[in-house]
C-alpha cells in the first residue's frame, strides 16, 4: 500500500506540474513547426481510463505442498500442464496523465484501481493421481486487487487525414495478496482523421507475468500451499477504436480488442 500511495503522490506532481505550466501554451510542444499547418492537440491531458480484459495463460511454474499429505508436492509437478486451463479476467479503472513534448512523441504516467480472478482449471487427472488430488477436480479460483500503475510513450506520425502511432507502456501492481501482476503492452495502429472524429485499427502485443503465492483449503486434504508462476498466452491481438473531440478541451474514446484474447477500453479525457 505504501508503494501505491508512492505511485498516486507522483502522478499527482505530475498533474500539477502540467497545470503550473499550462499558462505557457507556446512551450510545449517543442519544435511545433515540425507539424506545418497540421492542427495539434492541447498539450496536457489527464485522462479516466475504464479497462476490461479476458485472456489466457500458459503456466511456467507450479508446485504445492501439504503437511498432512507428503504425497502432494510429487504428484503434483507430474501434472502435464497441457491438460491445464488457465483463464484470467481483470477490470481496471484509473487516472492518466500526459503531455506533448514534441508533435510525435507523448509521455504518460497512469495510476489507479485493479480487481482480478484467476481461474485454474487441471482438467482430467492422471489415474495413479487421482485418488489423492481428487479435490482439485473444481480447480484453483485466485481473486486479487490493488493499485496497478505504470508509464509509457507515444510516437504518431501524420499525413493529411491519415495517421500511424505505436504506444508503448509498462505497468507494475501492489496488490493485497501474496500475487504479482506486470505487463508490458505495445500497440501499433493506423487510422484517419474525419473532423472531430478518429478512427483505427491495429494490433496489440501484450506480455504478461502473473505469480501467485498462498494456501487453498480441500476437503480431506487440508490446507495445500500453492507457488504458481502464469505467462500470457498468445501475445498478439487485434485491436479497433474510435474518439471524438467535443470540443478542443474535452474529448471521448472506445477501442475494442479481440481474437485469443479481448478487452475494451472506455475513456474520457479533459486537455488543456
Amino acid at each position: 500500500m505504501k508503494k501505491a500511495s508512492g505511485i498516486v503522490g507522483g502522478l499527482a506532481l505530475v498533474v500539477w506540474g502540467c497545470a503550473a505550466c499550462a499558462g505557457e501554451p507556446a512551450r510545449l510542444p517543442l519544435l511545433s513547426e515540425w507539424a506545418g499547418e497540421r492542427e495539434l492537440p492541447l498539450p496536457f491531458g489527464l485522462t479516466v481510463l475504464c479497462y476490461g480484459q479476458d485472456h489466457g495463460y500458459d503456466i511456467n511454474r507450479l508446485s504445492a505442498s501439504s503437511a498432512l499429505d507428503p504425497r502432494i508436492g510429487p504428484m503434483v509437478q507430474q501434472l502435464d500442464p497441457a491438460t491445464i486451463d488457465v483463464d484470467n479476467e481483470v477490470t481496471q479503472i484509473g487516472l492518466k496523465a500526459d503531455v506533448w513534448l514534441f508533435p510525435f512523441l507523448n509521455v504518460f504516467a497512469l495510476a489507479g484501481r485493479i480487481d482480478g480472478e484467476t481461474e485454474v482449471s487441471f482438467g482430467a487427472l492422471p489415474p495413479e493421481a487421482a485418488p489423492v488430488l481428487g479435490a482439485l477436480d473444481r480447480g484453483l479460483d485466485v481473486e486479487y486487487s490493488g493499485f496497478v500503475y505504470g508509464i509509457g510513450c507515444t510516437l504518431t506520425w501524420g499525413a493529411g487525414p491519415a495517421f500511424a502511432a505505436v504506444n508503448g507502456v509498462a505497468t507494475w501492481t501492489d496488490l493485497d495478496e501474496e500475487t504479482s501482476v506486470e505487463a508490458y503492452v505495445v500497440r501499433p495502429l493506423v487510422g484517419v482523421r474525419v473532423g472531430a472524429l478518429a478512427l483505427w485499427a491495429g494490433a496489440m502485443y501484450q506480455r504478461a507475468q502473473e505469480e501467485h503465492e498462498g494456501a487453498i483449503a480441500l476437503p480431506g486434504l487440508g490446507s495445500i500451499a500453492y507457488d504458481l508462476e502464469l505467462e500470457e498466452q498468445e501475445p498478439w491481438n487485434a485491436l479497433v477504436g474510435a474518439s471524438y473531440a467535443i470540443t478542443a478541451n474535452w474529448q471521448i474514446g472506445a477501442e475494442a480488442g479481440f481474437g485469443e484474447r479481448t478487452q475494451l477500453e472506455m475513456s474520457v479525457a479533459y486537455r488543456f
